[in-house]
C-alpha cells in the first residue's frame, strides 16, 4: 500500500511546497492615474530595483487595444492597474513609466520596504500635470513638481483622480479621427 500512495504523496508535497513559495513576501503596486490611454500614454514600464539602482524586475503592459476594425480603443478605462511583485529583499524602489509611442512621457517613483513575508502596498499615480516633467534620482513628481519619493508611494491619491475620456486628444481632437479609426 505505501508504495502505491508514495508517488503520490511526493506530488502532494511538491505542489503545497510550491503553493507555499507563491505565497512568500510580495509588493502589491497600484498604479493609478488621471492621463488620457492611448493619446497620452499607451503603455506602463513597471521596474524594481535596489538602493543601487540594480534591477531585480522590468516589464512592459500596453494599456489598450485597438480593434480589427481600426475603431476606438476597446478598454477606455486601462487604469487603475495592479501588479504583485515578488523579485526583491530589503530597501527598493518601484519606478513606474509612462510611455507614449515607446517614448517616456511620465515617470513616478516609490520607496519600499520589502516584506520579509506577507505583503507591501504601494500607489503611484500618473497624472495630467506630470507630463513631460523630469525629476532627479530619488524625487517624483507630485502635483507637477519634483518632490521627494515617500515609502508607500501616496496611498489616497487614486481616490481622488479621474480617468479622461481616452478618445480625446490634448488639443481637443479626436484619437478616432472622423471615419472612427485611429
Amino acid at each position: 500500500m505505501l508504495r502505491f500512495w508514495g508517488p503520490y504523496a511526493i506530488g502532494l508535497g511538491l505542489i503545497v511546497l510550491g503553493a507555499g513559495c507563491l505565497s512568500g513576501p510580495a509588493v502589491s503596486v497600484e498604479v493609478c492615474g488621471d492621463v488620457a490611454v492611448p493619446t497620452e500614454v499607451d503603455t506602463l514600464r513597471l521596474s524594481l530595483s535596489d538602493e543601487n539602482g540594480v534591477e531585480s524586475y522590468s516589464g512592459v503592459f500596453d494599456l489598450y487595444e485597438f480593434p480589427a476594425d481600426g475603431g476606438c480603443p476597446l478598454d477606455p478605462e486601462a487604469l487603475p492597474q495592479s501588479f504583485d511583485l515578488r523579485e526583491g529583499a530589503g530597501r527598493m524602489w518601484v519606478t513606474v513609466q509612462g510611455l507614449r509611442d515607446q517614448i517616456e512621457v511620465t515617470r513616478v517613483e516609490a520607496r519600499i520596504e520589502f516584506p520579509v513575508r506577507g505583503s507591501t502596498d504601494v500607489t503611484v499615480a500618473l497624472t495630467s500635470d506630470c507630463l513631460g516633467v523630469s525629476c532627479a534620482f530619488g524625487q517624483t513628481c507630485v502635483a507637477g513638481l519634483c518632490e521627494i519619493a515617500q515609502f508607500g508611494g501616496t496611498p489616497n491619491v487614486c481616490e481622488t483622480l479621474q480617468p479622461r475620456d481616452p478618445t480625446t486628444l490634448p488639443d481637443g481632437g479626436s484619437a478616432c479621427g472622423t471615419d472612427g479609426g485611429p
